[in-house]
């Protein structure tokens, strides 16, 4: 029985993606890299914003195709999609054989098993369990791999679906985490991605403080293991010890994604976000005045509801001052539960009466417009730095092609090593 997987959205969702090829490999599975060669196809599905969703309908759909003319015998829908909207795809897509939420993907070998036998499966209940790190089949052929801490979050933006697809935040424990670096360490993998919906706060809900700094101390530990880089780290989690660590921990990159979304104090309330500009400010000052060659990765949100001319200016104003190595720019997307997708005060199409006259159509064409080709000229400023941080060498530019070429990643910008969301092809090692 041949497998198949696409593996969809961020890789967080990849990291599940390689959980379940483990526990089908250990159960007898193979696997084919091609969907038409495959009995049962697997997409790990995402539904963060709109565009996303669309991609996983669209995915599904043409996969959905394949079994339709014969040439699958199953198709299994698992992730974020499949978590939020399990009755709409009932109804939508009868294609789909079963559904498998982002607390049961540990169940994927007797969904499977259940499908070959005629049974439609539907596991979305269980949204609170954590799955346990059982182990991973690594899907590329990067000396780099994403690490996942923990699951789920508790910030409650109010444009965000996290929470209501992926849980409370839930740490993992720090033994579960050490011993898969080990294993990924003893299959090549010499840098780590730690990942979660919010590293910084890694442990709280275990521990009862942060862990995150001894979770790094002990990773660094591990032989083989050689950078280590933080991803999605909130500003107001940023403490002095973790900048400390990073400053004089020669593993730890000196790179940091940290995702402010907007600049506006006003802004920053509506979005529910529990920081303010002169905070974030300060933050970016303390890792600059303890490691100057740091780069600094964020993400932006334009055209939130109510977002006024002057707001635009303030966020632009703000990243000329700031110089970020790296901005991605994303158009706000409502999202159906959400408090900011039920408040869209005045945000009419062009052309409709009583428009506001900077809806966020408007605002995103000027913002990607003025803010990408600020961004080249604050990274052609920054050349000459190592923007992960560390003395990488050749192999910097080894990693390069590898996460370029060879990651089997599609929508990558091409100057970037950023990891991004996308669609992964799976090409098992």
């Amino acid at each position: 029985m041949k497998v198949s997987f696409v593996s969809l959205g961020c890789d967080k969702n990849l990291c599940d993606s390689e959980h379940m090829l483990y526990l089908l490999e250990k159960e007898g599975f193979s696997f084919a890299e091609e969907p038409k060669d495959a009995d049962i196809v697997v997409i790990n599905t995402c539904c963060f914003i709109s565009d996303a969703l669309e991609e996983s309908i669209q995915t599904t759909i043409d996969y959905g195709k394949l079994k339709s003319e014969g040439q699958l015998k199953a198709l299994i829908l698992t992730g974020c999609m499949g978590q939020r909207f399990s009755e709409e795809i009932k109804k939508e897509l009868p294609e789909v054989d079963a559904i498998v939420g982002t607390g049961s993907y540990d169940k994927i070998v007797s969904v499977i098993r259940e499908v070959m036998v005629g049974k439609s499966v539907s596991l979305t209940e269980d949204i609170q369990n954590l799955p346990p790190m059982e182990g991973r089949k690594l899907s590329s052929f990067s000396a780099s791999a994403s690490l996942k801490i923990a699951e789920g979050c508790d910030k409650h933006c109010t444009y965000c679906v996290i929470p209501s697809v992926r849980g409370n935040y839930r740490s993992y424990p720090m033994e579960d985490i050490l011993k898969e670096a080990q294993s990924l360490a003893e299959n090549g993998i010499c840098e780590l991605n730690l990942v979660a919906q919010e590293v910084t706060v890694y442990g709280i809900d275990l521990y009862g403080q942060k862990m995150i700094v001894p979770l790094l101390q002990q990773l660094s530990e591990i032989e083989g293991i050689r950078w280590i880089r933080l991803l999605y780290c909130y500003p107001e989690e940023i403490t002095d010890e973790l900048i400390l660590e990073m400053k004089t921990n020669p593993k730890i990159c000196h790179y940091i994604d940290m995702p402010i979304q907007h600049c506006s104090d006003r802004i920053l309330g509506q979005m529910g976000r529990k920081t303010k500009k002169d905070a974030i400010l300060t933050v970016i000052a303390k890792l600059r005045q303890s490691m100057p060659d740091i780069a600094i990765r964020t993400t932006l949100i334009c055209g939130f509801p109510g977002e006024t001319e002057a707001e635009y200016e303030e966020t632009r104003n703000m990243i000329l001052r700031v110089g970020f190595a790296r901005i991605h720019v994303f158009p706000y997307s409502p999202r159906e539960g959400t408090p900011a997708g039920q408040d869209i005060r005045g945000q009419g199409s062009p052309g409709e009466s009583g428009a506001n006259p900077f809806h966020r159509g408007e605002i995103l064409v000027r913002m990607i417009s003025a803010l990408h080709p600020l961004q080249d000229s604050i990274a052609t400023g920054l050349e000459g730095q190592v923007k992960l941080g560390a003395d990488l060498g050749h192999f910097l530019q080894t990693l390069a092609e590898v996460l370029r070429g060879h990651h089997g990643l599609q929508g990558t910008q091409p100057d970037s090593l950023d990891p991004l969301d996308g669609m992964h092809r799976i090409f098992l090692r």
